[in-house]
């Protein structure tokens, strides 16, 4: 075998983990972070594009609180929206209860999870893989200045800020 041929043998040792462990795949090509507020539970996976799969963890109440009930979500934005931290995407509602979940950073929608719309399943059986709420594309090219709220997952500490951190610099 010459050194430009394919060795199958490697790629199957590289995705082997992939048939148990479908986020597997995920770690291998996004970073993922999780929102500080601990209420929240918030999770972002970020593309080396800079590309935002934002969603709930099963920790969220919306989740943690009606397991047997169904969920409805419903978008407050359509595509191509601007987004701020402060912008509400979409509300989950169960029963009496709304969730409004938030964009948690800078950028554009450009959708929301198609599939949670029509059914609410895979945000109760798989809120962290299939079922994402919204896909962004970050403002800035910057992680750390995109993703200031977040932590990565990665990070066993909670950092501050890069504004905080900032303002902590120029007061000593």
């Amino acid at each position: 075998m010459g050194d430009d041929d394919y060795d199958i043998k490697q790629h199957l040792d590289l995705v082997k983990p992939w048939s148990n462990d479908l986020t597997e795949f995920l770690a291998r090509y996004y970073t993922l972070h999780y929102h500080r507020d601990l209420d929240n539970k918030i999770y972002v996976r970020q593309a080396p594009n800079k590309v935002c799969i934002l969603g709930i963890t099963e920790q969220h109440p919306a989740i943690l609180t009606n397991k047997e009930q169904s969920l409805k979500l419903e978008a407050t934005l359509g595509s191509n929206a601007n987004v701020k931290p402060d912008t509400v995407l979409c509300e989950i509602v169960s029963g009496d209860a709304r969730y409004a979940i938030k964009a948690n950073m800078y950028g554009k929608l450009l959708e929301i999870n198609p599939r949670i719309l029509e059914s609410s399943e895979l945000l109760l059986n798989k809120p962290e893989t299939e079922g994402y709420l919204a896909v962004i594309k970050s403002q800035y090219e910057d992680t750390a200045k995109q993703l200031e709220a977040f932590t990565s997952a990665g990070d066993t500490t909670t950092t501050t800020t890069t504004a905080a951190a900032a303002a902590a610099a120029a007061t000593s």
